[in-house]
């Protein structure tokens, strides 16, 4: 119990840090204190990231409202995560049916559940999108005779003759009596192979358009980022993309090559970006489209 207190002042004093642990109540208490949270306390251990977050599992009561009349009791609980780091404000996420929030170190536990608590309606509907998606993702397959958009057209998946997955014909050619689970593996090894000869060679295009030359060109399977650029010049994009049209597809590479200029989202990375493609506004949007489409769709 004596631990268990300094536990509950620990949170509510918005300290995350073992270092900071360590500096408030003394190196004596401090490993004891880790040991309560790790133990007692496994659901919310801190882990502490190599960006400095740190990270906990928390709960809050939930209102009424939130739930249906026979569900409703004072003892239910809505578990949230917070990650804590040097940013200046709160927000909060609904990521897979899971809450998220992200807080200063200095912002307070108590002021926290304020937030959470200001948010419960938003939380509610966010909950419901993300369960329905979760559905959908269950319940995504692929069979033979489906349909797969491939730079902005529809492709049929087909039966084809040879045990090896290829893209002939303009058809997704996969080998016969496969179950859905590897009629999908085999189109995402179809994907990864057209990626590295369509991205790369719009690659080369823009970069020698632009003035620009990339270190190195690879491709992923980043569900969340359509493309990357480190600080060393490497382009990472991700297959997925394949699934947009040409044009949709030709915005995120020059997004990508416009950072080798401008490693960032400046008034000149967007003017880099528009002089190549005017319409990139136009164009960032119909990706979010893409974007939400694929939530619903299970890839992994």
């Amino acid at each position: 119990m004596f631990y268990t207190a300094f536990y509950e002042l620990f949170l509510n004093s918005g300290i995350c840090k073992f270092g900071q642990i360590r500096g408030k109540f003394g190196a004596k208490h401090a490993w004891q204190i880790r040991a309560v949270i790790a133990r007692r306390f496994c659901a919310e251990a801190i882990h502490v990231k190599q960006n400095s977050c740190a990270r906990y599992l928390t709960s809050i009561p939930i209102p009424a409202m939130m739930l249906s009349e026979s569900n409703r009791s004072p003892e239910v609980y809505l578990d949230y995560n917070i990650t804590r780091s040097k940013r200046r404000t709160i927000s909060l996420f609904v990521l897979d049916g899971k809450v998220e929030v992200r807080a200063p170190y200095r912002v307070s536990k108590s002021e926290i559940d304020k937030f959470v608590h200001s948010k419960t309606d938003w939380i509610k509907k966010q909950l419901d999108k993300s369960a329905e998606l979760l559905t959908k993702r269950e319940n995504f397959s692929l069979t033979y005779g489906d349909e797969l958009p491939y730079r902005g057209v529809l492709r049929p998946i087909i039966c084809g003759n040879d045990r090896r997955a290829s893209f002939a014909g303009g058809c997704f050619s996969v080998p016969p009596d496969l179950t859905p689970p590897q009629i999908k593996a085999a189109c995402v090894k179809i994907y990864r192979q057209l990626a590295k000869e369509d991205i790369c060679e719009k690659v080369r295009y823009f970069a020698s358009w632009m003035g620009v030359s990339p270190a190195v060109v690879k491709i992923n399977g980043a569900k969340s980022r359509w493309g990357s650029c480190s600080a060393q010049g490497n382009l990472n994009f991700s297959w997925r993309l394949l699934m947009a049209d040409d044009s949709v597809i030709d915005y995120v590479v020059v997004h990508e090559l416009a950072h080798l200029k401008e490693l960032n989202h400046s008034v000149q990375f967007w003017a880099i970006v528009e002089r190549t493609i005017p319409d990139c506004r136009e164009r960032k949007r119909r990706l979010r489209e893409l974007q939400k489409k694929l939530a619903g769709e299970d890839w992994d």
